[in-house]
């Protein structure tokens, strides 16, 4: 059994998510899921940015935010991404 945290959210990255799945794989105690709280501004899709999360069995969720729109590549990294369908905005999911 897990002791540690099952769920870390993390909030307005705005590009820098790279930092949050470094820290993340660091934990001695890994989360089963992470939850990313908008303001993603990904330069490559999603599913891409979190592949080290995939690859050591944790699970990857979002919700998008108010600037996920601004740039058309923004856009398309998130909602076009392979982890579209982890879209948390209007939906009850059981997590972890």
């Amino acid at each position: 059994m897990n002791s540690g945290t099952d769920i870390v959210f993390v909030g307005d990255p705005h590009g820098r998510l790279a930092r949050a799945v470094e820290a993340i794989l660091r934990m001695t105690e890994r989360p089963k899921a992470i939850v990313l709280l908008g303001d993603h501004d990904l330069g490559v899709p999603l599913d891409l940015e979190v592949l080290p999360l995939a690859q050591a069995g944790i699970e990857t969720w979002w919700i998008p935010g108010n600037h996920d729109s601004d740039l058309s590549q923004w856009h398309q990294n998130l909602f076009a991404s392979n982890l579209a369908d982890r879209n948390l905005d209007a939906r009850v999911v059981e997590i972890a």
